[in-house]
């Protein structure tokens, strides 16, 4: 099988993984460039069993979907991708799989790009190195100032416990945001015209839905603080970028900072681009040495496991009982129609099982998965402590023992989304599902390692 790895922008996915332990039959091929035009793409990708893209860089709508027709297995880096058309892939039998994260990227981006505006890091920089010049601005601290975040999940609850260290006041709003879970998360809850109004730095961390989709609007950016600055490392469309610009021209507030937007890469001749109130980076939030070996890793044991006929992480499970499934080709085979051809059965790994029951309970039975899933982490945690009476206190223990507070955190993080489940304390959107499962399978990772050295 042939398989294409996208949007190669740095040239380093062939260093990020063991390419080496896919099977033999499974050629790879590298692409640093980035084809917007569809035909082009289309051309490219039409030999191609497997392709990988990275997070929303090219889109697979069903226009384009439709013209691969050897394409067999979707996968995109980390759980979701708003810009795969998951109907349109169920319904052509393609496969779509997502993989692992790992590390703190996008909350460390966060703190460097609000430091780094405040501060005027870049202009100061700038000024000295290509002026000569020392020392020409005044910055703007953060102590006492109002941090508002608009969502409170994994990202922003980490963002807000470092607004906490530097004796900001933090601020939260989102649809399903209650009282409680702000307290949890280290923020007062308030409402949304209040965050607004009230934030020093307004940074948001909702991810990218129908919903969400210009939540942040004229309006919005009209109640801001001329003082303020806007912070967006979450996806482009979320923020209306029209208004945004007409508030930096008009300069009604008082900075942005942005890793994302509408169009990636950003078009030359942007108005941003021209802007000295706006610090822009190139959409690398997720860009770290620990996330790029974790996505690139999960790409590999995706291909090992749809090549052997039990594709993991599947993001379309409707396809798998599909019978226009696309299976895949088996080596040294031509391109027979997929339901000619078998699969050999596949060879796991502790994990991996753990994590294929997981993911199975999420999709095929989500009343009950949350108790399937904080069972199945519990089983880990007595394989490792046989006479554990308190899973809180043990899941402590381990993380000590690791010197890793992910486990802590992680179970912390699955027993009170099964908590709250059951007792119908919030309805669950797929926001919340996915960072729960991403806190479930960095947790497994974890004590797998800590099971094989026990």
């Amino acid at each position: 099988m042939k398989v294409a790895v996208l949007d190669d922008y740095q040239s380093i996915a062939a260093e990020m993984a063991d390419w080496d332990r896919l099977p033999a039959g499974i050629a790879v091929t590298f692409y640093s460039d980035h084809l917007a035009d569809e035909d082009a793409l289309a051309y490219r990708l039409h030999d191609f069993d497997i392709v990988m893209g990275m997070r929303e860089r090219t889109p697979f709508p069903r226009s384009l979907l439709e013209r691969l027709p050897n394409l067999r297995c979707l996968i995109t880096t980390g759980g979701r991708n708003a810009s795969f058309d998951l109907d349109a892939a169920t319904e052509l039998g393609i496969t779509v799989c997502g993989t692992p994260g790992a590390g703190e990227g996008p909350t460390e981006l966060t703190w460097g790009l609000i430091i780094g505006l405040l501060r005027r890091i870049y202009d100061e920089q700038r000024t000295v190195r290509q002026m000569g010049k020392w020392g020409i601005q005044v910055g703007t601290g953060l102590q006492g100032k109002t941090l508002a975040l608009l969502g409170l999940g994994h990202i922003g609850s980490r963002v807000a416990r470092v607004g906490s260290a530097f004796d900001m006041r933090v601020i939260a709003w989102s649809q399903n945001l209650t009282a409680e879970r702000a307290a949890e998360g280290g923020a007062t809850l308030v409402d949304k015209d209040t965050l607004f109004a009230e934030g020093d730095v307004v940074s948001v961390h909702v991810r990218l839905s129908e919903r969400t989709r210009g939540l942040v609007g004229a309006r919005e950016i009209g109640l801001m603080k001329p003082s303020a600055v806007l912070v967006n490392i979450s996806r482009g469309p979320i923020v209306d970028e029209d208004a945004l610009v007409s508030a930096l021209q008009l300069r009604s507030i008082a900075g942005a900072a942005l890793d994302t937007f509408d169009i990636e890469p950003l078009p030359g001749g942007h108005p941003f681009l021209a802007m000295d109130n706006v610090l822009i980076t190139p959409h690398i939030g997720y860009v770290t040495d620990d996330g790029y070996r974790a996505f690139y890793g999960g790409v590999v044991d995706n291909i090992r496991a749809f090549a052997a006929g039990e594709p993991v992480r599947v993001i379309n499970p409707a396809v798998l009982t599909a019978a226009n499934r696309r299976l895949p080709l088996s080596p040294g085979a031509s391109r027979p129609a997929a339901d000619e051809v078998g699969a050999p059965a596949p060879s796991w790994t502790p994990d991996r099982v753990l994590l294929e029951r997981a993911y199975r309970a999420r999709y095929a039975d989500p009343e009950n998965a949350p108790r399937i899933i904080l069972e199945i982490l519990q089983q880990r945690i007595r394989d490792l402590e046989p006479d554990v009476d308190n899973y809180p206190a043990t899941a402590q223990r381990l993380a000590r023992k690791r010197g890793s507070p992910v486990i802590d955190v992680g179970y912390w993080n699955v027993m009170m989304f099964e908590e709250d489940h059951r007792l119908g304390r919030m309805q669950h959107d797929a926001d919340d599902w996915e960072m729960m499962m991403e806190s479930f399978e960095h947790t497994i990772g974890l004590l797998t390692r800590d099971y094989h050295d026990h």
